[in-house]
Formats: C-alpha cells, sequence, structure tokens
C-alpha cells in the first residue's frame, strides 16, 4: 500500500489559530497555515456570524506555529485578478519575504485569497518561486494533482459530508500515495463546528494506523 498523508490548511493568522495549533499539537497533527503579514495588527478586525475575528500582532505570531508550515496569503488578502501585475507581485513577494525573514523558513505555498486568480497570477507566482497554491475547489480524488498551482483540496471541514469522505480515504486502496487535505478558518471552529467535535475529526484520524500527518509542503512536494 502507497503512502496515505493527512494534511490541514488554515488561513489568515487570526487569534482562534493559537488554540487551534494546541489541539493539532496535542494529537501530533501538522498544518500549513497561510497568513497575511499586512494585517499582522489586531486593529484588524471583522464579525464572523456573530463572533470576532482579531489578526494577530508579529509578535503573537512569531513563536506560534513552531513546527508547523508558513505560507503565503499575500500581504492584505485582495482579489489578486482585480490588480495589475506589478501589485500582484508585490502581494505574493512581499508577503513571501517577510514569512521567510520573520520564520527563518523557506515559503513554497500558497492560498489565494477568496480562492479567486487568472492566468497572470499564475505567471506571477512562478516568479515568486511558489510551488503550490489552494483554491477553494475540491475534489474527490485523493491521487496526487499534476497542477498544483491550482490545487484542489479533498475539502473545507464544515463540509457536511467531511465524515463520509475521510471513511472513504481511509478505505481507499492505490498503488499511488493518496493525500487527504482538509481546510478552513480558525475562526469557523465554535461557530460552523463545534471545538468538540472538530477535536473528534482529530481523534478519528490519528487513530487510525498507517497514516501520515504532513505539512501541505511535505505531503504535496516529497514522494
Amino acid at each position: 500500500m502507497a503512502k496515505k498523508s493527512v494534511t490541514f490548511s488554515f488561513d489568515d493568522g487570526v487569534k482562534q489559530d493559537a488554540p487551534l495549533v494546541e489541539l493539532f499539537n496535542k494529537y501530533g497533527i501538522k498544518c500549513t497555515f497561510n497568513l497575511s503579514t499586512g494585517l499582522a495588527n489586531e486593529k484588524c478586525r471583522w464579525v464572523y456570524k456573530g463572533v470576532d475575528v482579531i489578526h494577530m500582532n508579529k509578535e503573537d505570531m512569531l513563536g506560534l506555529y513552531v513546527g508547523h508550515e508558513v505560507a503565503v496569503h499575500t500581504l492584505t488578502h485582495p482579489y489578486l485578478e482585480k490588480l495589475d501585475e506589478d501589485k500582484i507581485y508585490e502581494q505574493v513577494y512581499g508577503d513571501k519575504c517577510n514569512l521567510e525573514d520573520w520564520y527563518q523558513q523557506e515559503v513554497v505555498g500558497m492560498a489565494y485569497p477568496y480562492g479567486t486568480y487568472d492566468d497572470r497570477v499564475l505567471k506571477i507566482l512562478k516568479r515568486c518561486g511558489i510551488k503550490y497554491a489552494r483554491t477553494i475547489q475540491n475534489t474527490p480524488d485523493f491521487t496526487p494533482q499534476e497542477d498544483l498551482l491550482q490545487l484542489k483540496a479533498s475539502c473545507c471541514f464544515t463540509n457536511p459530508n467531511l465524515d463520509a469522505i475521510i471513511d472513504r480515504f481511509i478505505e481507499s486502496e492505490s498503488d499511488e500515495k493518496q493525500v487527504l487535505y482538509i481546510w478552513g478558518h480558525s475562526y469557523q471552529l465554535g461557530v460552523d463546528m463545534s471545538w468538540e467535535t472538530f477535536e473528534d475529526v482529530c481523534k478519528k484520524l490519528t487513530s487510525v494506523k498507517g497514516l501520515i500527518f504532513e505539512t501541505n509542503k511535505d505531503a504535496l512536494l516529497k514522494n
């Protein structure tokens, strides 16, 4: 049986990331956090279904993601396809450089703000050294994808069919590597899914023998 990898991806760099990292660390689960460094300020906030969503300051972010991967989410989370090419480059490469400086690690991944992009964006990502970029589209196929700059995930963790998708992954048999890719936003926890239910997801996955928990980078770019 080929390797079966589980990888998680959470966006934005908000205060709810702190208890999420604690939960992932408790179960030995790796995650990739897509961060907008230009919004690393508690003044950047909004309300999601009655819950305050507050970006973390740089100081609070620096030690939080140890043992996990950080990846680009652009400087200020714009619709990239609405910008000219110079601005697209600035948003992507500026965020990448900040992250590499802050965390002293190579940054090769990205999640598209709002999940939107065009051909110009794809071209510029290659110039910036981005090797994979996650969309908000889903795929039922767990086998490795060829076009990693238009990467589809398995599902968002709020997908009502999450349990069935996980069961199908666990039961799948293939001679090729299999990847279960779950994404979301930590501020959705306690709103769209309870923390207790999400912890049950973590328990379920980590109770299965043979699954490997990896960051996006390791799951997607390594055999």
